[in-house]
């Protein structure tokens, strides 16, 4: 069993984008291991094989579940893991299989002890999170054992949830299923309509990302150089400064932690007017 995360880096596999992304052979999501695979992508057809670190009991069920408040950044000895049974469904239940788990920055906030969008994960609760799983037993007739699904289903390797908590059903089986929680999931979405419907950016104009290095401006910046847009991407560090250029394809990238960003992006926008001459004055 693989779980895709949300950070890292994952080459996927459609839309010509390259998203944030990491794989983990256990669905312990490194609390147990720290064992990193990147760009570990299987499609329907290879979850569907049998795999070595695929076998396991059919009858428990491993949760990842809070086991104390943490103050400040969460650590593991905030979370334990806990063996169960596996749930079996009710009336107008779907049994759920996860193949992939989410790890999104908004966790922190789930586990703090104030609410903020959404309540508290309670102590003592399985974490929450977006997963992508495969139902493997069905009592609503709108999902079949086989279908691939996505939706809040927490870190978990089965999950039992009404059929209305489901997401939606993936119905493509050429792209990995991993896309649903990144590319072609929230993360691939807000970047979408965010800066199509809202930004209605024009070719030739630049766009200006702020986080760039994230799972959001990653796909962002890329979405925008489609357009035929100029990108700057915005990033904390010289490390993501990096990615972003040589990564994500950024035209420019300034490092806000250095200092002095009105300065370096107004240098930059000097740069560009300056080509722009030079360009115009070449074809005079």
């Amino acid at each position: 069993m693989w779980f895709a995360l949300n950070f890292g880096r994952l080459r996927l596999d459609c839309p010509s984008l390259y998203c944030r992304g990491l794989a983990y052979p256990s669905p312990i999501i490194g609390i147990a291991t720290q064992q990193r695979q990147s760009g570990q992508i299987r499609s329907w057809h290879e979850c569907t094989q049998p795999h070595e670190s695929n076998r396991m009991s059919t009858t428990i069920n491993r949760q990842v579940r809070l086991k104390t408040r943490p103050v400040g950044i969460p650590q593991p000895e905030h979370f334990e893991i806990v063996e169960s049974h596996v749930p079996v469904p009710g009336a107008g239940q779907v049994l759920i299989r996860n193949h992939y788990l989410s790890v999104e920055p908004a966790m922190r906030g789930w586990v703090n002890a104030l609410a903020n969008y959404t309540e508290p994960v309670p102590v003592g609760a399985v974490m929450r999170s977006l997963a992508t799983g495969q139902v493997v037993a069905s009592h609503h007739p709108a999902y079949q054992s086989g279908d691939f699904v996505t939706g809040p289903f927490g870190w978990q390797d089965y999950a039992v949830v009404d059929a209305k908590t489901i997401q939606r059903k993936l119905t493509d089986p050429d792209l990995p299923i991993s896309t649903s929680l990144g590319v072609l999931g929230l993360n691939g979405l807000t970047a979408y309509f965010g800066l199509l419907d809202a930004g209605e950016p024009r070719a030739g104009e630049t766009v200006v990302v702020s986080t760039a290095a994230g799972s959001v401006g990653s796909c962002v910046g890329q979405i925008a150089r489609l357009k035929g847009c100029r990108t700057v991407g915005i990033a904390g560090g010289p490390v993501k400064r990096r990615m972003c250029l040589e990564e994500f394809g950024f035209d420019a990238a300034v490092d806000y932690q250095a200092g002095g960003l009105e300065a370096a992006l107004a240098a930059l926008d000097a740069a560009r007017e300056q080509l722009e001459e030079i360009a115009a004055s070449l074809m005079v």
